[in-house]
């Protein structure tokens, strides 16, 4: 490539890039439009997961744990190929599957909605920003307890399949029956107690951004004074 052609593609790409710049619009706030437009998306769907959501699942997921069978024995039954399903555990499994898919997409806003709002690097006056992180971290937390649910949804049935395949081999071994009966209570036992966890999920994450909704959306914004955050 000769002097001139790398001259000539240098001036391309600037002009390219003043081109791209000029492109972006600024807001009165000294943002780019785009990223404005995102902060107030994300901010109206925080407000309406604090507001409305997380209240409901409270709820929601207390009355599903009350409602869920005390004991899975009475729910099997025989599906194609003759091998037995538990509908009390399938059912309830499926039911918290959407009710952990929704609980990361709720934490997935709520922590953008406050890493948007956290403040530039300044000294002193950073306790609402260490607020901010601590909830942050809180709401990360929450999510990967979901996500680990999520795992042990798919143990289960692996498990259960290899169950059942040696049962169908050998239908005459009372152990491969009870087997499966013991892996089928312990796992409704873990669903029940997964109600009660992303119950207990929304209640506290609840309770801690209500009380310091404030200092989440301006964390220098108040006064100098330190109180606790619990």
């Amino acid at each position: 490539m000769s002097s001139g052609d790398a001259a000539h593609m240098a001036e391309s790409a600037a002009s390219i890039a003043a081109a791209s710049i000029g492109a972006v619009q600024i807001g009165e706030d000294g943002k780019p439009l785009e990223l404005s437009a995102l902060k107030a998306s994300i901010s109206e769907q925080a407000e309406h997961v604090i507001e409305k959501i997380m209240p409901r699942k409270v709820i929601r997921l207390t009355e599903l744990y009350k409602n869920s069978k005390t004991s899975s024995h009475d729910a099997l039954e025989v599906v194609k190929n003759g091998a037995l399903a538990n509908r009390g555990v399938t059912q309830l499994l499926e039911v918290l599957k959407v009710e952990i898919l929704e609980l990361i997409q709720y934490l997935d806003v709520l922590k953008l909605w406050v890493q948007l709002n956290i403040p530039s690097i300044q000294d002193g006056n950073n306790f609402g920003v260490s607020i901010q992180e601590e909830i942050a971290g809180m709401l990360e937390a929450g999510k990967n307890s979901g996500l680990g649910f999520l795992d042990t949804f798919t143990k289960y049935y692996a498990t259960r399949g290899k169950l059942i395949t040696k049962l169908n081999k050998y239908p005459n071994v009372d152990d491969y029956h009870r087997g499966i009966a013991e892996l089928d209570e312990k796992k409704h036992l873990l669903l029940r107690h997964c109600c009660l966890d992303l119950r207990n999920n929304y209640a506290v994450l609840f309770d801690m951004i209500t009380k310091n909704k404030d200092r989440l959306e301006k964390p220098r914004g108040l006064s100098n004074h330190i109180s606790s955050m619990y």
